[in-house]
């Protein structure tokens, strides 16, 4: 069974610090590049085919191109919110249901002026438990 590990540190220059670390296992990792076209096309990536309660790690991070038109959505249709992508996004474990209803997807809109490629990693459960 594959594992996940995490590790997370948040850092204030001559100031605190906050580390989180955890292993995930999980029975599949997909990964992928997505090309998001310019324009304000939205494009939707398949996270999660079944219940968000199983493992779920979803790690986005958003290109080196200029990234402050970037959005992708959370909620459900009665209640969406579009986010800035403009920094790496982690999401671990049951939080992933704020992306919406299951299936799990994420819509990501780019009204930059270039083509966007976003790098994504999920790992999750197969099988229902």
């Amino acid at each position: 069974m594959p594992r996940v590990a995490t590790n997370i540190t948040i850092r204030v220059p001559d100031g605190p610090s906050l580390s989180i670390q955890g292993n995930y296992d999980v029975e599949v990792i997909d990964t992928g590049d997505v090309l998001v076209p310019k324009g304000g096309q939205e494009v939707t990536i398949n996270i999660m085919p079944q219940h968000w309660d199983q493992a779920v790690i979803v790690v986005i991070q958003s290109s080196q191109y200029d990234t402050s038109n970037l959005t992708y959505t959370i909620g459900t249709a009665a209640n969406t919110q579009n986010v800035p992508l403009d920094r790496p996004v982690s999401i671990i474990g049951r939080p992933a249901r704020l992306l919406g209803p299951e299936p799990g997807t994420l819509k990501v809109k780019n009204n930059t002026n270039s083509d966007v490629t976003i790098k994504v990693l999920v790992g999750r459960n197969a099988s229902s438990t």
